[in-house]
């Protein structure tokens, strides 16, 4: 018997690899999708610590602080505090209680061209330069309460 030999595989062997690759890509896409909401709270605490020596230079000018402001993202020429560049993530401001400032930063919401993963999410920095994350259904003053605290500038010894 003269049998031919045939090239290829089977499939078999292609339902294996596909379910392979399908495990695989089932384990890798969620990690990715949080590294990047991560860079992206990265990027309003790297904007509010700006925001946050602006208007300690302020202080040291005049000696009160600038005072509440809203969006501060369109930029702020009281404060020398340029408009940040790039596609707008968060809406940047600054909450006063009393004399003493809280720098804030909350997601956009999703039908003002907000990013769905990062949706409930708010940063706080106090005067001191210490951050506050505050993750979606979490609350504070404003109805969230605080998660992570990591050290600022003088919060750390």
């Amino acid at each position: 018997m003269n049998r031919r030999r045939q090239n290829g595989f089977t499939l078999i062997e292609l339902m294996i690899v596909v379910v392979i690759l399908g495990l695989l890509a089932a384990l890798a896409i969620p990690r990715y999708f949080e590294a990047v909401k991560k860079s992206k709270i990265a990027e309003a605490k790297t904007i509010l610590k700006q925001i946050w020596k602006c208007d300690q230079v302020y202080y040291q000018e005049f000696g009160f602080y600038h005072g509440e402001a809203v969006d501060i993202g369109e930029g702020l020429p009281g404060m020398d505090f340029d408009k940040v560049s790039g596609r707008p993530r968060f809406v940047y401001s600054i909450a006063m209680t009393g004399a003493i400032p809280t720098y804030v930063a909350e997601a956009l919401i999703v039908d003002e061209g907000g990013d769905a993963s990062l949706q409930g999410y708010e940063l706080q920095m106090d005067v001191e330069g210490n951050f506050v994350t505050l993750e979606p259904g979490q609350s504070s003053s404003g109805g969230r309460t605080r998660r992570k605290k990591s050290g600022g500038r003088r919060g750390r010894r």
